[in-house]
């Protein structure tokens, strides 16, 4: 399948059995293929992609459902830093858009570049519900994770979270 292929098959749910795309559902599937950051790609068959790539395939097939709503387990799993980088941008925008992600998600600096609400579960049970400024604290951490951590925070104010080792 291509990049365009695959996108494009996010639009089946509004779509009967053996209907055709119409301009409003090719209109759509560009706008996912430009969010993730896939345009030039289109026509490139998606197995001779890198994983990065790959997974912002899978992104803009979730974008074309265009649901008000998106589940996202583990999004930068085994992504090299540059298309980490390039998969937060897209969900910065999605969140800045309006768009509402659930993240599943053990990257903590995901969640602190997300801006987002924390929910940690340490057994199957909740052990934290709150925003991600109050859960970003060494003793908080510590609690949660059974670990020590250590808070950096660089020139710009915005801070990361490492193990400390």
């Amino acid at each position: 399948f291509t990049v365009y292929d695959m996108v494009a098959a996010g639009r089946f749910v509004h779509q009967g059995p053996f209907a055709l795309h119409t301009e409003h559902d090719r209109r759509i599937i560009g706008e996912a293929i430009s969010a993730g950051g896939l345009t030039g790609l289109e026509d490139r068959i998606v197995s001779q992609l890198s994983g990065g790539e790959r997974q912002k395939v899978l992104l803009a097939g979730a974008l074309a459902q265009a649901s008000p709503i998106l589940f996202l387990d583990e999004p930068t799993t085994a992504l090299d830093p540059k298309h980490q980088a390039e998969l937060m941008a897209v969900l910065r925008r999605l969140l800045q858009a309006g768009k509402t992600l659930v993240v599943i998600c053990h990257d903590l600096n995901l969640a602190i570049a997300l801006g987002a609400r924390v929910l940690a579960l340490r057994d199957g049970a909740l052990v934290c519900d709150e925003p991600i400024t109050r859960f970003v604290t060494p003793d908080r951490l510590e609690e949660v994770f059974k670990a020590r951590f250590e808070i950096l925070k660089a020139a710009d104010a915005s801070i990361r979270v490492v193990p400390d080792v």
